[in-house]
């Protein structure tokens, strides 16, 4: 069970930490779309990451979300195959994110936390997961993965 847990702790960094900046609705770069859903959050960020444009992709960000560049190049050079959100109770969603590396059989699965931030979903740095006790309840929809 440990192992389980502390798999999908490092795939849900490797996904959130994709980038380097922070805070959910904050980008100077195109305006956020409103309204999507967890699933659509994960999608439209993924999408833009693929595009190279990072300072639209951190405006679905939750405040204090870090990446590396490493994450970054993981996502461009992967396809997103599905996100199903999988789990979603009160501010807080949890969705499954099947991506495949370009130009191989590999695929992985990956968990990715969501808050509801003004209404609108935001992608949550795992650190913060696991680190704030805001996040009990975040902690336990991934838990029962």
């Amino acid at each position: 069970m440990y192992k389980l847990k502390l798999h999908i702790t490092a795939v849900v960094m490797l996904l959130v930490s994709i980038f380097a900046l922070a805070g959910c609705g904050d980008s100077a770069g195109a305006p956020r779309i409103t309204g999507l859903a967890p699933d659509g959050v994960v999608k439209t960020v993924f999408n833009e990451v693929q595009a190279n444009q990072l300072n639209d992709a951190k405006s679905y960000l939750a405040p204090n979300t870090s990446g590396d560049n490493a994450s970054i190049q993981t996502m461009k050079n992967s396809n997103l195959i599905s996100a199903k959100t999988v789990a979603n109770q009160g501010d807080y969603a949890v969705v499954l994110a099947t991506m495949q590396q370009q130009n191989t059989t590999n695929f992985s699965v990956k968990p990715v936390g969501l808050e509801k931030i003004n209404g609108e979903w935001c992608i949550v740095d795992v650190n913060n997961i696991y680190n704030n006790a805001k996040y009990v309840l975040l902690q336990k929809l991934l838990t029962n993965l």
